[in-house]
C-alpha cells in the first residue's frame, strides 16, 4: 500500500456528522436520546466491521491463507478503526 490512510477525511467527515446531528437537537428536531441512539449505533456498526476485518486478517496471518483482497480489507480495517476512534472521541 502507498497511499496514507484517510485519518482527516474520515475525522472531519465524523466531526460534520456530528455537529449536523446535534444542531438537529438544539433546533427541536430530533430528541437528544435519538441523537444518542444515532451515535451508539455507529459506534457499534464501525466496531463490527472493524472487529470483522481484524478476524479475517488475522485468519490470513496465522494460517498462511492467500487472500487476494488482503491490502483492500487492510485499508478498510484501519478506516472503520478511524471512525471508530472519532465516534468513541465524541
Amino acid at each position: 500500500m502507498n497511499s496514507p490512510y484517510a485519518i482527516i477525511p474520515i475525522g472531519i467527515l465524523a466531526l460534520v456528522l456530528y455537529l449536523t446531528t446535534y444542531l438537529l437537537v438544539r433546533i427541536g428536531i430530533i430528541r437528544i436520546s435519538s441523537h444518542r441512539q444515532i451515535w451508539n449505533i455507529l459506534l457499534l456498526i464501525t466496531f463490527l466491521v472493524t472487529a470483522s476485518l481484524g478476524l479475517i486478517l488475522a485468519i490470513q496471518v496465522n494460517y498462511k491463507i492467500k487472500i487476494p483482497i488482503t491490502d483492500k480489507l487492510l485499508v478498510w480495517h484501519v478506516d472503520f478503526g478511524i471512525g471508530m476512534a472519532c465516534i468513541a472521541i465524541f
